[in-house]
């Protein structure tokens, strides 16, 4: 009995001293077959089969999301080219290049590097007629273009103010229209009303818009404007737009003293209307009644007679120093309108 047990004692001590020493031999093929078993699952799952079925959106996510980070697949291409070889190439992220860009196209993105170079006109930026100018309302303007609807209410204001001042555009076509109207040809007496119309490449023309008398007589003085207003100097308006302008003339005789001459004669006139007088003094009716007045106008006396209520039914006087004159004939002529037109080119 006590032989067995002493070979039974002796080989558990000699096994525990057999584990108990690390081995010295080469390597075991454990640790290197699962680094190599790490690596080609990595391969795997960072490049896609060449063909087979495309993974569904699930098998792609988790591919995803199970992928190591760059920093990672660095570091296994250096531990890969330390352990395989030189001839091991590290794996390169692909380079996406910038997304091109024309210099007509309007809209421009930016790429996978950074924006791509564009240029001003690329952008509308430093020209008048890229796509920022346009949206802008800014538009190349001309000599010859007209002007843009918002500005001609501006226009014609400034038109207005210089044609109240006496220095409009159609001053010059207004002196036309009082020279003529001065000559020995035309009548005597009336109004009439003229209308011109000039542009950059069309000569003034005249024509008669209204008389109060002898309407042939004033409209022969339409060649004769033509011709005063074509030898003048016309301030157009810049934009190229032509003028067109309506002149009132009037000719009248007048003695020295500025009385028409057609008053003179005699003249009756009749009152029916009744009213109450503002300015009656004491002992004065504030009753005003229907009169009747004949009235004697000369160049020296004039007396007038009236048949109503008053306290002096006749008046009258003279002028010592209307002995001897004699009546003028004057001519007043005034710019009704002005206005730009755009047919007179």
């Amino acid at each position: 009995m006590r032989r067995p047990f002493a070979l039974a004692l002796a080989a558990h001590a000699v096994a525990a001293v057999a584990l108990s020493v690390a081995p010295t031999g080469p390597p075991s093929e454990l640790e290197p077959r699962r680094a190599l078993a790490t690596e080609s699952t990595f391969e795997v799952e960072l490049l896609p089969p060449a063909s087979g079925p495309t993974p569904g959106p699930t098998a792609a996510r988790l591919a995803t999301l199970r992928a190591p980070s760059p920093l990672h697949a660095s570091g296994l291409a250096a531990r890969r080219v330390a352990e395989t070889g030189p001839e091991a190439s590290p794996i390169v992220p692909p380079v996406v290049p910038p997304a091109p860009s024309s210099p007509d196209d309007e809209s421009w993105s930016l790429g996978a590097l950074g924006p791509a170079p564009a240029s001003l006109g690329a952008l509308g930026l430093g020209e008048r007629t890229g796509a920022l100018a346009r949206q802008s309302g800014i538009v190349n303007e001309t000599a010859g273009a007209e002007p843009a609807p918002p500005m001609r209410p501006l226009f014609e204001a400034l038109d207005r103010v210089e044609r109240e001042a006496g220095h409009g555009r159609g001053v010059p076509l207004r002196s036309a229209v009082a020279e003529a109207a001065r000559g020995a040809s035309a009548p005597m007496a009336g109004v009439a009303l003229f209308e011109i119309t000039v542009g950059p490449k069309t000569p003034a023309q005249t024509r008669l818009v209204e008389a109060s008398s002898d309407a042939a007589g004033w409209a022969s003085l339409a060649k004769t404007i033509d011709s005063l207003a074509r030898a003048k100097t016309v301030r157009l308006p810049p934009s190229g737009e032509g003028l067109r302008v309506v002149v009132r003339v009037e000719a009248e005789l007048r003695l020295p003293d500025g009385r028409p001459a057609k008053d003179l004669g005699v003249h009756g006139a009749v009152s029916t209307r009744l009213a109450l007088r503002a300015d009656a003094g004491a002992g004065e009716s504030k009753l005003v009644l229907p009169e009747a007045t004949l009235k004697f106008e000369g160049k020296v006396c004039s007396l007038a007679l009236t048949l109503g209520v008053g306290p002096a039914p006749i008046s009258g006087g003279c002028a010592p120093e209307m002995i001897g004159t004699r009546a003028s004939r004057q001519v007043r002529a005034e710019l009704v309108s002005e206005e730009r037109i755009s047919q007179a080119r």
